[in-house]
């Protein structure tokens, strides 16, 4: 019987882990070791200081320095501050009010209290002179002025009344246009001033179904008695880029006033008038049409302004404002029109009435304070 040799024993258990986990702990330490600061960066070499190089730097630090003081200083003392005037009186006593061509997209406030010159008058012996508007106080404002010279019209219109806007041109004869008075052979006339609602008999019209057919869309109305508050205004011819006022009554901004004093007094319930409104805007172009003038501007016209007047800063009417043009393209452009003052000076000499055109040239300081006759 053959015996065998004893097996010999078993190896020990393995790690293999353990080298990879050496070899990282190794790679770790290094990591850490290269985020110490400096270790990755070479260190700078010393650069000499130059003299002359850091006085030049120190020399442009003060001259900033300085000029940064100097602005500073300048900015406490003239800050423009608002004390009544159209300009800070620091603006104007340095260089004075900028040129009148220079400012066309700004009105400035008319005169509070400069009368009107005689030359902006008509003759003594007309209707609405200025000794009737020094009986009445005009202080020669243009807000005054078109608070006196412009009406509310109201048409009837079945169960309701229309609206549009008018003139005085003489002190118990109203201009507006045809298409404001329509085929009514009677309208209401009233306005802030004259409180209540008076009846007007429309004398005659052009341009709106009549046979002629033409562009004018003019109408004279006629008040029983002469208007106490009236101020029947003069004309001269619109310039291009002048400055100008509409006055009237625009639905877009009094429809609501309107309806509810319009309802009030067909109901027989006394009640205020509307305020007027007035637009300001430059006239941009004059342009002829076939048988009338056309005055193109931007102070801003809507339904119901209509009749009312066009004025320099004279107050002199150089238009009565008629239409409104739009595009019905995405790129939406509006268009106000006026009516000339030498078409409508043409119609009141026709129908027997003498207004006053001047061709002088507006001065701002000077407010034309009347001209019907």
């Amino acid at each position: 019987m053959t015996t065998l040799p004893p097996s010999p024993p078993p190896p020990p258990p393995g790690r293999p882990w353990l080298a990879p986990a050496i070899a990282s702990a190794i790679a770790a330490v290094g990591l850490l070791a290269l985020l110490i600061p400096g270790v990755l960066r070479f260190p700078m070499a010393a650069v000499p200081e130059e003299p002359v190089a850091l006085a030049a730097l120190e020399e442009g630090n003060r001259t900033l320095e300085s000029e940064i003081a100097r602005l500073r200083g300048a900015t406490d003392g003239g800050v423009c501050v608002y004390d009544g005037g159209f300009y800070p009186s620091s603006v104007q006593e340095a260089v004075g009010p900028p040129a009148a061509d220079s400012r066309l997209d700004l009105l400035p406030p008319p005169p509070a209290t400069l009368r009107p010159t005689p030359d902006a008058l008509p003759p003594a012996d007309a209707k609405g002179s200025d000794q009737q508007g020094d009986s009445l106080g005009f202080d020669g404002t243009i807000d005054e002025l078109l608070k006196r010279s412009s009406v509310l019209i109201l048409r009837p219109e079945g169960d309701s009344l229309g609206s549009g806007t008018g003139l005085f041109v003489t002190n118990d004869t109203i201009l507006t246009n045809s298409h404001v008075v329509g085929e009514a052979d009677e309208v209401l006339v009233t306005n802030e001033l004259i409180g209540e609602a008076l009846p007007g008999k429309v004398l005659v019209r052009t341009g709106f179904g009549d046979a002629a057919g033409s562009g004018t869309d003019f109408a004279l109305v006629r008040v029983p008695a002469a208007v106490e508050t009236a101020l029947p205004l003069s004309f001269a011819p619109a310039q291009r880029t002048q400055q100008v006022y509409a006055s009237g009554y625009p639905t877009f901004f009094v429809e609501a006033e309107v309806a509810a004093y319009a309802q009030a007094i067909t109901g027989g319930t006394p009640a205020p008038p509307p305020a007027g409104v007035v637009t300001n805007g430059i006239v941009t172009t004059v342009q002829d049409a076939s048988d009338v003038t056309h005055v193109l501007h931007t102070a801003g016209l809507s339904p119901g302004n209509s009749g009312g007047p066009l004025v320099d800063l004279c107050g002199r009417v150089v238009g009565i404002n008629t239409f409104i043009t739009q595009s019905n393209d995405e790129q939406f452009v509006h268009g106000d029109y006026a009516l000339s003052s030498e078409d409508i000076v043409a119609f009141l000499q026709a129908n027997g009435l003498a207004p006053q055109m001047s061709a002088d040239a507006c001065a701002p300081e000077r407010v034309a304070a009347s001209a019907g006759k």
